[in-house]
């Protein structure tokens, strides 16, 4: 907790990277959330497993709507993981357990 990182955005390409534990009660602290109270503005997580495909498809669509003029501009990362999540909504609806997982943590 003492630590502060310079990072203003990591995305956790992996299943359950904020996910609860069930072993102690400090495990309510996630990957994604520790990122965030050490200094990590944006933090974005899966909540779940996620498919390979699917998560492949999600950093493509962040990624892509979030650079700007070559560089990274998180003033929309919000926005952009939405936008993301609901076109892979759009493309399989009866789904969700593809495309729910996904969270944005920070402003």
């Amino acid at each position: 907790a003492g630590q502060r990182l310079s990072a203003e955005c990591v995305y956790l390409s992996a299943c359950d990277t904020h996910a609860p534990g069930t072993e102690t009660i400090d495990e309510v602290v996630t990957l994604a959330t520790a990122l965030n109270y050490v200094g990590c503005r944006h933090v974005i997580a899966a909540l779940s497993p996620i498919g390979d495909d699917d998560a492949v498809t999600v950093a493509g669509h962040v990624y892509r709507r979030l650079m700007r003029s070559g560089r990274l501009d998180l003033t929309d990362a919000a926005r952009a993981v939405h936008a993301a999540l609901l076109a892979l909504r759009d493309a399989d609806p009866g789904s969700p357990d593809n495309w729910a997982p996904y969270l944005h943590i920070g402003p």
